[in-house]
């Protein structure tokens, strides 16, 4: 289960208040591109232990 991301490099997500575009996909984070264009670095933790919205 850790292994497998409900989302993929370029979907659109919401996760903890959190939203914007998958850029990275790493071992122990998501970063997320906002509409403003801040990057906003989710830890694993988060993902895993939240719903996660994506469009």
């Amino acid at each position: 289960m850790l292994l497998h991301e409900p989302f993929q490099l370029g979907d659109r997500i919401i996760v903890e208040g959190f939203e914007g575009t998958v850029e990275k996909i790493l071992l122990r984070s998501t970063q997320i591109i906002s509409d403003r264009g801040e990057r906003v670095i989710v830890p694993k933790a988060i993902v895993f232990a939240n719903s996660v919205r994506v469009s």
